[in-house]
């Protein structure tokens, strides 16, 4: 087995372990909402949230019309070096 393959499978089942020890249902509190949830569905939600909050926050941005890289901390010399495509 290949390394990567390996360490895929520790982290999965270390992972794996860690929620299933956290399956108790806990109160929460939410504004004015009471009610109860399991710690596993819970990490596993703040998980969820945290990585589309992060593949969002760290999607490429989007070029204009003219060409211009939007929301860039580029250099002006480096959008020419770009643009010569």
């Amino acid at each position: 087995m290949k390394p990567k393959t390996i360490f895929t499978i520790l982290v999965t089942a270390i992972l794996t372990l860690g929620l299933f020890q956290n399956s108790e249902v806990i109160s929460m509190k939410f504004l004015w909402m009471d009610f109860q949830i399991s710690k596993l569905v819970l990490m596993l939600v703040i998980f969820i949230v945290g990585l589309i909050v992060g593949l969002l926050w760290g999607a490429p941005k989007l070029k204009s019309e003219d060409g211009e890289i939007e929301n860039s901390v580029l250099e002006d010399e480096d959008k020419e070096w770009l643009k010569e495509d």
